[in-house]
């Protein structure tokens, strides 16, 4: 499974194993409706392919393990048969319930040239 345009420029919400919470698409120069057709899945292998993900995994591991609070990446991401470099800005954030408190991280994920 792959965002519509075949790109995954937005918003998401990952639990810390990688599991897509919530997700919004960029459209434009805004965010667009939620696609709740990715909650649940794994957000390296199911939204971004095998292709993008691993550098960006170690990234992420690396972050859900350390105790910084942000953190911000840039790297090469296959679309097209053309590498764009993009960014990504990982926060931590925590979401709770009545039962307990929960650890997410949040991904904002640009292209580099639109920052």
């Amino acid at each position: 499974m792959r965002c519509e345009s075949g790109e995954f420029t937005g918003w998401y919400e990952l639990d810390r194993r990688g599991t897509v919470l919530y997700c919004r698409p960029l459209k434009g120069s805004g965010l667009g409706n939620s696609l709740p057709e990715f909650v649940g899945k794994d957000f390296f292998d199911d939204v971004m392919g095998k292709d993008n993900s691993e550098s960006l995994r170690r990234h992420f591991r690396s972050f859900v393990t350390s105790e910084r609070p942000v953190e911000s990446v840039i790297f090469d991401c296959a679309y097209n048969d053309e590498m764009i470099k993009t960014r990504v800005n990982m926060t931590r954030g925590h979401e709770s319930d009545s039962d307990h408190t929960e650890g997410i991280i949040i991904l904002d994920i640009r292209k580099a040239s639109d920052i």
